[in-house]
């Protein structure tokens, strides 16, 4: 033990962290502890934990680093990520479906019918007049009716 006592200095963090790794399991970590102390070696942080995780796991110790080393606890948790927003709903698929209850509707009409009414017609669900973007066979078939 006191030939690596010399490797570090004498704070008294130091001896009982020593004191701790001084034991059969997490002795063969003790090279590793004197080298990460000279920075000599990396000190790598479980960065896969997101800092809600590490906030809910480790309660107090989160909020006496956020009371007392904000800067430190910043610099250590991970960057926050939104979540990616992933579409749900097949709009080609959906686009298909609507133009053949939009095509029975508009033959079967006779006069003249908005596209809000059409829209309460497929099912209301403003798809028509919203999102026009994402339905172009329907886009394309209501602007050649129009010109009818």
């Amino acid at each position: 033990m006191f030939k690596y006592m010399d490797a570090i200095a004498a704070i008294f963090a130091d001896l009982i962290a020593m004191n701790a790794l001084y034991r059969p399991g997490p002795m063969e970590y003790i090279p590793s502890f004197i080298k990460r102390k000279h920075g000599d070696e990396k000190i790598v942080y479980d960065s896969l934990r997101t800092g809600q995780e590490i906030k809910n796991n480790c309660y107090k110790a989160f909020y006496w680093l956020y009371a007392h080393d904000r800067a430190w606890l910043n610099n250590v948790l991970p960057l926050p990520t939104k979540p990616k927003v992933r579409c749900k709903v097949d709009w080609y698929m959906r686009d298909q479906e609507i133009a053949l209850k939009v095509r029975k509707i508009l033959l079967k009409t006779k006069g003249r019918i908005t596209i809000s009414m059409l829209d309460k017609e497929v099912g209301g669900h403003g798809w028509l007049r919203h999102m026009q973007h994402k339905l172009p066979t329907n886009k394309a078939f209501l602007l050649e009716f129009k010109k009818n």
